[in-house]
């Protein structure tokens, strides 16, 4: 027989100030040159690791807040713009990306996280994008955005848009889907699995073709 450990819990802590939280990613601070690879392989031993900080996404203010876990105390708020709603961080921890709407196309705001400060919004070419996934080998973010349909004109595709982290080029959305609201990467990068509102379907997507 043996003893099962159970995790420690920590105290609840209360963070004032922040509005309508949409979004939450944590981040590793990783050595400067570990590779993505590297990066994801420590991500697994998290509970031996203390230097995380957690991003949140503030929809009203258009703001990122950075935590530090290990003190649950808030850095500066980082202005995005807009109204961000999700946020996924690439597996060294380098850099966040922030789905931000507003506007007549959503855009996705990249975060260096060593020095807080924003990079070049990067265009989705569509609106109501809602989910973002990165790779587990860094190279690929994808976003789902719903669009948007009108019967009056002026509709604006929804679909899948994946965007290239080396150069932060977004190609033109896949609308094979109805209203995709979220998605998820397998751990071994080789599918993604997009959830469908509009076709109350799950749909795989082959990320080495998209």
């Amino acid at each position: 027989m043996y003893a099962q450990k159970h995790p420690r819990v920590r105290k609840a802590s209360r963070f004032v100030g922040i509005p309508v939280i949409l979004g939450i990613a944590v981040a590793l601070k990783a050595p400067i040159g570990t590779s993505p690879a590297q990066a994801a392989t420590r991500s697994v031993r998290a509970h031996r690791v203390a230097a995380w900080t957690a991003y949140v996404a503030n929809s009203r203010s258009g703001t990122v807040t950075p935590i530090d876990l290990a003190t649950d105390t808030t850095s500066r708020p980082i202005p995005v713009g807009g109204s961000p709603s999700a946020i996924a961080i690439t597996p060294n921890g380098a850099t966040a990306y922030v789905v931000v709407s507003g506007g007549s196309e959503d855009t996705v705001i990249p975060i260096n996280t060593a020095t807080k400060t924003v990079g070049t919004p990067i265009p989705t070419g569509s609106v109501s994008c809602q989910g973002i996934a990165i790779t587990p080998n860094g190279t690929t973010a994808y976003v789902v955005c719903a669009g948007h349909e009108s019967h009056l004109g002026g509709s604006v595709p929804g679909g899948i848009i994946s965007i290239d982290t080396a150069t932060n080029a977004a190609s033109t959305p896949v609308s094979d889907t109805n209203e995709p609201t979220s998605i998820a990467i397998a751990p071994n990068g080789a599918s993604g699995y997009v959830a469908d509102y509009g076709g109350s379907d799950i749909l795989p997507v082959d990320t080495a073709t998209n």
